[in-house]
């Protein structure tokens, strides 16, 4: 009654008095021959598959030739040192440079020529070493301490010329004036101190105290001693390695980091050359332990990285203004563009973040064109647009870093050499890297 394809079974149900009277099923062959059949004749559908160029999905960069000046090859090797090098300074003015190492000493070299000029012997590993911005004198973390250095160096514009007339001789007053500032700077200012009659009481004073309260505690260094023979004047005792010295662009303040100090208040230490004093702007900082720090070119600010963020901080409101994320898990070191907009950050899980302080807190770029931990990255402080990273993969990256004027244009990030003249050693590759403060090196 009803039609072959309506029927819900295809067949005549029979009763069989037995499991093994059941027939075969006729109709098998041809309905496995149907559907082979079906399977066969089945409409293909047809993928259209896209000829497209890999190269034309990248940006298209401007040639590294078009893109010059920036470092290529070795210049100048300043070789002398036993141990690795912590940290590099260069002078504001270009004409030297000053190395630390973990064989205990701090030498002083002639930039454009490689020669020695002064070499200094501690009896600890200096670990940080930073020149004043506006003065010949040196801050150096070493013995447990972060002491203020006199080089009793002079640059060639300071030497003093034969007068003429008076014009000339208020010149030569006006030259030789940095030259008295940095003496009168070293003076120790016993009204900073704590006056004691007897030296006895003192040192019972200063066992009393912990390290929270030596750490921001001025002395000035012994004249007999062997540091003072070295040019060291001023000193104030640390609460573990300072890893990191800053200074600010007027010279009168320090930042010193100490990442293991014993107080979370000492992980980071201002210090005020000018008063000899020291301020502990913060008591205790969310995010760990405090790992670099850096002064903004312009503004007032103050930048903190900790372990995953990087936190900006008005030090006149005494207030924080932004908290940069990261995204890395170890962030270990800043450096700030000279506009004062832009701040880069390396990390020990290979990454170098980019954050544009005029937008979102989140990195506008996050770079890794390394194979190991990112040791330090720094922009060039002058006129040249280039930022360069060095790793423990014992290679330096040189980026093309333009940043322009126009908010609507994004900054261009070209990566144009990879220096590889250095060793691995221990396990560590280049540890610190600096620029010259006027040439593209």
């Amino acid at each position: 009654e009803t039609f072959e394809e309506d029927r819900t079974l295809a067949h005549l149900p029979q009763k069989f008095d037995a499991l093994r009277r059941v027939p075969a099923y006729k109709e098998f062959i041809t309905e496995r021959f149907k559907r082979c059949l079906d399977l066969y004749l089945v409409p293909r559908a047809l993928k259209q598959r896209m000829n497209v160029d890999p190269e034309s999905l990248l940006p298209k960069l401007p040639s590294p030739k078009d893109l010059r000046p920036f470092p290529t090859h070795i210049s100048v090797a300043y070789e002398g040192h036993s141990g690795m090098v912590r940290a590099v300074a260069v002078e504001a003015t270009g004409r030297y440079l000053a190395t630390a190492s973990s064989d205990e000493t701090l030498k002083i070299w002639e930039v454009a020529t490689g020669r020695p000029v002064r070499s200094f012997k501690f009896s600890s590993p200096v670990t940080a070493v930073a020149w004043n911005p506006q003065h010949l004198l040196l801050s150096v973390a070493a013995e447990e301490s972060v002491l203020f250095l006199d080089p009793g160096l002079q640059l060639p514009s300071q030497a003093k010329k034969p007068t003429k007339d008076g014009e000339d001789a208020a010149e030569d007053e006006e030259v030789d004036e940095p030259e008295v500032l940095v003496g009168s700077l070293l003076e120790f200012q016993a009204a900073s101190a704590k006056p004691s009659a007897d030296p006895d009481d003192a040192a019972e004073e200063e066992a009393k105290d912990g390290a929270k309260a030596r750490a921001v505690r001025w002395k000035a260094v012994d004249a007999s001693s062997e540091l003072h023979k070295h040019g060291c004047r001023l000193s104030i005792a640390t609460d573990g390695d300072v890893q990191h010295l800053v200074w600010h662009h007027k010279g009168n303040y320090c930042a010193a980091v100490s990442p293991k100090a014993r107080a979370p208040s000492n992980q980071c230490i201002i210090h005020a050359i000018n008063q000899q004093k020291s301020m502990r702007p913060f008591a205790k900082l969310k995010g760990g332990q405090v790992q670099s720090c850096a002064f903004h070119p312009s503004k007032p600010h103050f930048l903190v990285a900790t372990m995953r963020s990087v936190r900006i901080y008005d030090l006149q409101r005494q207030s924080q203004l932004k908290q940069l994320i990261s995204g890395a898990k170890w962030i270990s070191s800043i450096t700030i563009h000279p506009s004062g907009d832009h701040v880069v950050a390396g990390s020990y899980d290979r990454r170098i973040v980019w954050w544009d302080l005029d937008f979102a807190s989140k990195p506008y770029k996050t770079l890794q064109y390394h194979d190991r931990a990112v040791r330090c990255a720094a922009f060039h402080p002058g006129k040249f647009p280039l930022l360069a990273s060095c790793s423990d993969d014992a290679t330096v990256s040189i980026m093309h870093a333009k940043v322009f004027s126009d908010l609507m244009q994004s900054p261009m990030i070209v990566p144009v050499k990879r220096l590889r003249d250095h060793m691995i050693n221990q396990g560590f590759g280049v540890l610190a890297v600096a620029w010259h403060p006027h040439q593209p090196w």
